[in-house]
């Protein structure tokens, strides 16, 4: 029975692939050598169980549409593709991580007073950003070109309400323009 029902579905099979080939070829010198081929996978199709059957201890190797892979050699595929999926997976989060350091550290910067930024981030395994450290070192003050330079123009530091002015500024502009509401951003000054 159990022949039978594998005649059957190679059968089945052959004839609905025969007759999408028949659709799909035009009609010409090429129609024949189709019907062929097709002819001949329904000979293999019925007489490869039947042989089988007839014939216990011998193996015919011609079942080429039953194909079935060894259960170690497709751990062993899914285990490769896993690891390629993982190297694309981590070229790509290090590339987006030092774009979006990038993008963060342009955008500090046109916070007024803001001279120069340095940004971490922090990333988890699928890539996601989870936290920010911003190194700021500050400038004098608003940064315009009209202002006049004095022999000593260095400033003594920044005013904590200064400092925290900035802060709430860098972060609110990150926050906004990336959404990243739920990242640690931790901001540190230096220099001045």
């Amino acid at each position: 029975m159990e022949v039978l029902v594998q005649i059957v579905r190679n059968l089945l099979v052959i004839i609905m692939v025969a007759s999408f080939l028949e659709l799909l070829l035009p009609d010409g010198g090429i129609k024949p050598f189709a019907r062929l081929a097709m002819g001949l996978f329904i000979l293999i199709a019925i007489l490869n169980p039947a042989l089988s059957l007839l014939y216990e201890n011998r193996e015919f190797k011609i079942n080429l549409w039953d194909y079935e892979a060894n259960q170690l050699q497709n751990e062993e595929i899914l285990q490769a593709g896993k690891e390629i999926n993982q190297r694309i997976i981590t070229a790509d989060s290090d590339a987006i991580k030092t774009r979006v350091e990038g993008q963060i550290g342009a955008m500090a910067m046109l916070v007024p007073g803001v001279e120069e930024v340095d940004i971490k981030a922090g990333v988890d395994s699928s890539g996601a950003i989870t936290r920010l450290d911003l190194k700021v070192i500050p400038g004098n003050g608003s940064g315009t070109d009209d202002e006049k330079i004095n022999v000593f123009s260095g400033q003594a530091g920044l005013s904590e309400e200064e400092q925290e002015r900035m802060r709430q500024k860098i972060i609110n502009l990150v926050q906004n323009m990336y959404g990243f509401q739920n990242v640690d951003i931790d901001i540190k000054f230096e220099g001045g």
